[in-house]
């Protein structure tokens, strides 16, 4: 079974910018595969670009452990570029200085890695 919205199946693409949350991220794509929906996997936020801008997703999880690195830089980018696509940000980081930094440079969600799968199930459906 998979997740669709409108009859159309929705497609998330996951962006890891950083090594450190290279696991969390697998187990999030494990999770969400297991929920129905299609999910792809990048390694480097700076290659994404690439792979996000030839399919078409209706939802990108971007993992991020600073608003200067790569994950950031690639969602102002999607900005920039008029691109509205709903960016989740996936972090170890808490404070929030961090968070008010990825929500003005475009993002729709934050959440703290680690997080469960339902929360992670919940927050890609709406």
């Amino acid at each position: 079974m998979t997740m669709e919205r409108d009859n159309v199946t929705q497609r998330i693409l996951i962006v890891q910018a950083h090594s450190y949350l290279n696991g969390m991220l697998q187990r999030g794509q494990q999770w969400l595969r297991a929920a129905g929906f299609e999910v792809d996997l990048a390694k480097l936020a700076d290659g994404a670009s690439t792979s996000f801008g030839q399919d078409a997703y209706s939802l990108l999880i971007l993992g991020s452990t600073c608003h200067d690195g790569p994950g950031f830089r690639l969602l102002k980018r999607l900005r920039e570029d008029r691109n509205d696509v709903p960016v989740i940000i996936a972090s170890s980081r808490s404070e929030s200085d961090e968070k008010v930094s990825m929500f003005n440079a475009g993002a729709d969600d934050y959440f703290v890695l680690p997080c469960d799968a339902d929360e992670l199930v919940a927050r890609c459906r709406t």
